[in-house]
């Protein structure tokens, strides 16, 4: 499974995902993987025509 380094993560944000892991019952890594499990399922439509857009509050870059 691949890996992920997140650098110059905002020391609030990582309080903030902390907590949210916390009343989750889940740990900081597993939080994590939620959320981009979510992020990753809520993005539904794809472009082709190469553009910038906005899903579920993520940017995504969509390519070819």
């Amino acid at each position: 499974m691949a890996q992920i380094l997140v650098e110059d993560l905002d020391p609030i944000i990582l309080e903030k995902l902390e907590t949210l892991a916390k009343q989750h019952g889940r740990s900081l890594q597993e939080e994590l993987k939620h959320i981009l499990q979510q992020a990753a399922e809520t993005a539904t439509h794809y472009h082709t025509s190469g553009d910038f857009g906005y899903v579920g509050g993520i940017r995504k870059v969509i390519c070819c």
